[in-house]
């Protein structure tokens, strides 16, 4: 029976098979045949391709709290006709870490077998650098038929069916098979699974590390295949990993609610404790930021009334003692409290205390009148009730069963999706606070009063109150009349106790009540409301087309209903209750001609409470990236940004700074040397000392996070960039950076309402404050700023360079110009090398010259020294001397005169060239043979590869030339010499026009005749400060003119890189007789192309003797040769490079008359 093509290898030697025949006679002895055959099977050494995707580290922190409350002030003295006596307190909240911070890293594994027939994975281990390792568990990324026809699959249950289980086969193999294999356990054992014939994995893992002691990891995967494991790949796949900061952060116990307890006797005072305000420390690592302190107010009412009780000349001291609670958000910790030092108010009682105009027996509480007496009317508030409105609290979360991303082929079946929306319905909790309570304005007489107005009043603020104006006399109060007001105010300071008073306001004036106190103590509650819910989900699809219609997806079992939906009552899914709703999408089926790339899905779970107010609906979404493959290259579409402008919003934080500490390599030379003054024909010596200066100097380090979240509520968004700027105070130059963003690479889509997290580190000129602003870009070139964060470098954290440049190469005794040209041979004098690691001082000794009859006058030569660092990267320290040469005594007679020459400053490009390699294989036999009515699928692999970056400058400038005789001046040769600052001299050609050939003869004009411009163009220098001496040489002569080198810098220069990213192409042909055959190879799918980036593995299948969908297309017998080429061309103007592969193809059993 056979099941599908399997590859099991043996070693070497093989294995034996033996197989005993037995023939028993009635009665007689049993006589024993054997017949042994060696079976070496082999072939299985093709390694499948390994990947990682998605690695993400995360972390988590557990914060404890500690409170510190401070009054400004211990003892107040005030007279009783002060009014009020605030008191200032500022409260600190610090947090500290509690336990060790817990890490994890997970991803997953990509694992394809590129050949056909099945590949045994024998052991499959994903181990970090700090000493974890996982088995992970791994399904196939879509469904398995066999393609011979069998329909076989491992872990079906139905014939002809299809799975993404894998094949599991246990520790053993071979049970059931007829004849028996002898020495078994040589072969090793399957622990693993098969992985099907060009088919691929997804492998995720999770693996927790128990002590990570370094700020990143190396992620290891290997991969042993082949019956027994006999097969390990050569080269394990590697990934390493930032630990910190991670790239999902979760703190525990990182927010506090705040509240305050102030006790202060028969005072009345007015708490202005922000009461409730949550408070966060920031960051996702240490050094943590800590929430800033808060000042707040208490104050204290200062009236006649709390003179009360006064010794003549003695203060009466009132207590306030304050307490401060920290209460942890989401934790399940202590709350942390502050207690403040008491604060004494000390009241100046009169020399004569004279009983107050409105005495009060005792402070005030719920139910009692305090009054005021004003010329005419007396008033007073009271009759406190409060109240309050609850409401049970709803939550809900929402996931999705299936990894971030899904693959689906153009006409493969739908496949489901399930969701799980968890509802918890958790106890009441008041929602809205009220006092109700009642004024009273009673006029004492003799005079009528009549009644504007009445507020019930909260420190400035204050609310109308209802009169009842039906009463005999409306609002005008008679002599020994009274008119009562209600109110029924809402308090925003939840259950805490508070004062409120009046105003009144007639004709004759204001009057007012003084405060009086109400609490909570005996509050009424309605029955809360939100006992019930209606759960609701929302799906929306976008497609690559921008297209937001939903025919690619629909509800599947147990789907719950719209938010639309539930506003009909009977088809509304309504729970009293906590509850899980698993309900299934349906993705696909995708048909031609539908659009192949990437599909977003998005779920979004609405929880609306019975009653509640809008402020208690809660929401959860779950996204889902849908990929499609399978199209013709025509028809793919990449997915754009549709996202509503400004949904990309940044957020600054955890921004820290660092002074990091290194030496500095510079140069300067002891004083300019002295002016060579030689006659024609004969040479000077130059000598002077160049000193090599190392010192300590600090890099002023700033570095942070930029949190960008994609703020619509519907659409994905395309990040484009995001750009860090750092703008110092005090007028020094901003710096601006790119930041990362983990692994991704810009551009790259970020779902509806999702977050990620990019970090940067930049280094700014001088140590002054300063604030940073990020910028992000989306598609479409829309820029969003974040708002600006400060930072300093007062608190800076010190530390070392890794790269501290304790050493540098010393180069000296570099000349160029005029006295250094030799004929044949531009450099005239050698540089010396020295490894020095403190300060050093050189001495330079050089001749120049001899100097010929055309070389008189005076001229510089430019002297070269650099100190190069040896840490990797270091930019070197160049000083160019000048030395001053005055040549004299040459022939005045038939010698012209020397022109003008003029370098004018080059233009100064710096240049990164990448350099691409491609390779393509497949998995097809030479020949390939195929029946004309069965077609056969061939795997081709392209492997893409980029190598790391060549740099080099490139110098465009021009060389200006103006005559000085009466007659012109003919030049043999006319070029620049540049000298790159490192080790070697380019010579350029100078392009003077149409009348010479660049770099040949030219003719300088005569004076007055106007200036001639001559240009220049050098690639591929070594990028560094360097130096351009304009080689002249008249007619006749072995020297050139004498002219002035020029000093160029590569700082500032601009940078230009080419190659950075290529285009992808494919050509795939079969030949017949050297020409074109009739019928080509199909694509199965998406073909090789589009652009790439960064190095990758590409995977594309073609049909041979069939169509797209693998149905015969029935192609003329005969011999065919195969030509496939995949091309990979570099952006910016790199040659291409090819990869390919051949072999030849036969076509066999056509039909007659085919």
């Amino acid at each position: 029976m056979v099941i599908d093509s399997i590859i099991v290898c043996t070693a070497d030697a093989g294995v034996a098979i033996t197989n005993t025949a037995s023939l028993t006679p009635t009665g007689g002895t049993v006589v024993n045949s054997a017949a042994t055959l060696q079976l070496v099977v082999f072939g299985c050494n093709v390694p499948p391709d390994v990947t990682f995707q998605e690695l993400t580290t995360w972390g988590a922190q557990t914060f404890s709290w500690q409170l510190q409350n401070q009054a400004k002030g211990q003892l107040f003295s005030v007279p009783p006709s002060q009014g009020s006596q605030a008191i200032g307190y500022t409260l600190t909240a610090t947090a500290s870490e509690s336990g060790a911070a817990s890490t994890a890293v997970s991803g997953a594994l990509f694992i394809t077998n590129s050949q056909s027939g099945m590949m045994n994975i024998a052991r499959l281990q994903v181990t970090l650098s700090s000493g974890q390792s996982i088995t992970p568990s791994c399904s196939l990324t879509t469904p398995f038929v066999s393609s011979n026809g069998n329909n076989f699959v491992f872990g079906g249950i139905n014939s002809g069916g299809s799975t993404t289980v894998l094949p599991y086969l246990g520790n053993g193999f071979g049970t059931g098979i007829a004849g028996a294999l002898n020495n078994f356990n040589t072969l090793g054992t399957i622990t693993q699974f098969f992985l099907p014939e060009f088919s691929s994995a997804r492998c995720p893992f999770n693996i927790t590390l128990t002590n990570p002691g370094s700020q990143t990891v190396q992620v290891t995967a290997q991969v042993n295949w082949g019956f027994g494991g006999m097969y390990t790949l050569a080269n394990p796949v590697q990934q390493q990993v930032s630990l910190r900061p991670p790239d999902k952060f979760f703190p525990v116990g990182n927010c506090v609610t705040l509240s305050n307890q102030v006790i202060a006797g028969q005072l009345a005072v007015t708490n202005g404790f922000p009461n409730q305000q949550q408070v966060c420390v920031q960051g996702s690592q240490a050094p943590y930021q800590q929430p800033p302190a808060v000042d707040y107010t208490l104050t204290a009412s200062v009236g006649p009334e709390v003179s009360q009780g006064c010794t003549a000349g003695t203060p009466k001291r009132f207590t306030i003692a304050n307490t401060a609670t920290a209460t942890p958000v989401g934790a399940a910790a202590a709350p942390a409290t502050g207690t403040a030092d008491v604060v004494n108010l000390d009241i100046q009682c009169p020399a004569a205390a004279a009983a107050p105009a409105a005495p009060v027996a005792s402070p005030p509480t719920n139910n009692q009148v305090l009054q005021s007496v004003g010329s005419q009317l007396a008033v007073t508030v009271g009759g406190f009730q409060t109240y309050a409105l609850s409401s049970y609290v709803w939550t809900v979360q929402q996931s999705a069963d299936t990894n971030d991303t899904v693959s689906l082929s153009i006409g493969a079946p739908k496949r489901t999706l399930n969701f799980t929306v968890r509802v918890t319905k958790q106890p009441p909790q008041d929602t809205a606070h009220f006092v109700a309570g009642q004024i009273t304005a009673r006029n004492p007489g003799p005079a009528t009063s009549e009644v504007t107005a009445v507020f019930v009043t909260a420190g400035d603020a204050s609310v109308p109150a209802t009169c009842d104006s039906s009463r005999p006399g409306g609002l005008v109060l008679n002599a020994n009349e009274a008119l009562t007001c209600t109110f029924n105010v809402s308090w925003s300071r939840g259950n805490d106790a508070g004062f409120l008073g009046a105003r009144v306001e007639a004709k004759d004036g204001k009057f007012f009540a003084s405060p009086a106190q109400f609490d909570f103590s005996a509050v009424r509650r309605a029955d809360p409301v939100g006992a019930t819910a209606t759960v609701s989900v929302d799906l929306t699809g976008v497609a690559p087309d921008n297209s937001t219609a939903a025919a690619w997806l629909a509800r599947g079992a147990g789907a719950l209903p719209s938010t639309d939906d539930s506003k009909n009552a009977s088809l509304a899914a309504t729970t009293s209750e906590s509850k899980d709703y698993v309900f299934g999408v349906d993705v696909g089926p995708f048909a031609a001609p539908a659009p192949c790339g990437a599909y977003s899905l998005s779920s979004v779970a609405t929880v609306t409470p019975a009653g509640a107010p809008a402020t208690s609906v809660a929401r959860a979404a779950a996204n889902v990236s849908v990929a499609v493959a399978g199209c013709g290259a025509q028809q793919v579409q990449q997915l754009q940004s549709v996202a509503a402008p400004g949904s990309l919003a940044p957020t600054v934080s955890g921004v820290k700074t660092a002074l990091v500490a290194r030496d500095a390599w510079s140069a300067a030379a002891d004083a300019p040397p002295a002016p060579v003054k030689v006659a024609s024909g004969a040479s000077g010596d130059v000598s002077f000392t160049v000193n090599f200066v190392k010192a300590p100097a600090n890099e002023f380090e700033v570095s942070g996070s930029v949190d960008v979240v994609n703020s619509s509520p519907n659409e994905a968004a395309e990040v484009a960039g995001v750009a860090v700027t750092l703008n110092p105070d005090g007028g020094a130059a901003p710096k601006t950076v790119e930041a990362t963003c983990g692994d991704k690479t810009f551009p790259f889509s970020l779902a509806t309402g999702a977050t990620v997290t990019c970090t940067f580190v930049a280094k700014v000129d001088t140590d002054a404050s300063g604030r940073v602003v990020a910028t992000v870009t989306d598609a479409s070139g829309k820029k969003s700023d974040a708002a600006p964060a400060a930072f300093g470098f007062g608190g800076a954290a010190e530390r070392r360079a890794s790269n501290t440049n304790d050493c540098a190469t010393a180069k000296t005794g570099k000349l160029v110009g005029v006295g250094t040209w030799q004929p044949n041979k531009v450099l005239g004098y050698q540089e010396t090398d020295r490894k020095i690691c403190a300060t050093t001082p050189v001495q330079v000794k050089a001749t120049l010259g001899p100097f010929g009859p055309r070389q008189c006058g005076t001229f510089q030569v430019l002297h070269v020294a650099t100190a190069t660092p040896l840490a990797r990267g270091a930019a070197p320290a160049t000083l160019v001397t000048p030395v001053t040469v005055e040549v004299t005594g040459c022939p005045k007679d038939g010698v012209p005169a020397v022109p003008l020459v003029t370098v004018a400053p080059p233009k100064v490009e710096l240049e990164e060239r990448y350099t691409w390699r491609v390779t393509l294989s497949d998995s097809a036999p030479n020949p390939l043979v195929i029946k004309q009515t069965q077609p056969v699928k061939v795997v081709f692999v392209a492997r893409t590869a980029r190598d790391a970056a060549e740099k080099t400058a490139t110098l465009d400038g021009t060389v200006t030339l103006e005559g000085a005789g009466s007659d012109p001046l003919p030049l043999q040769s006319a070029s620049v010499s540049i000298y790159d600052g490192q080790s070697a001299y380019t010579s350029a050609p100078l392009d003077c026009g149409p009348a010479s050939a660049p770099g040949g003869a030219v003719t300088v004009p005569a004076k007055g005749a106007g200036p001639l411009a001559c240009k220049f163009s050098a690639k591929g220098l070594t990028p560094g400060d360097g130096v351009v001496f304009a080689a002249l040489i008249p007619a006749g002569a072995t020297g050139p003119l004498p002219t002035n080198p020029l000093a160029y810098s590569v700082a500032g220069a601009a940078k230009n890189g080419v190659g950075r990213c290529a285009d992808l192409g494919n050509s795939l042909q079969l030949l017949q007789g050297g020409r074109a055959a009739p019928w080509q190879p199909v694509f199965a799918g998406q073909p090789f192309g589009g652009s790439a980036c960064r190095q990758g593995t590409d995977r594309f299948v073609a049909w041979f003797g069939g169509d797209a969908s693998g149905r015969p297309a029935l192609p003329a017998c005969g011999d065919y040769a195969f030509d496939g080429t995949v091309t990979v061309l570099p952006q910016g103007g790199s040659d291409a490079v090819t990869g390919q592969t051949k072999f030849a193809v036969k076509v066999t059993d056509c039909a007659p008359g085919r």
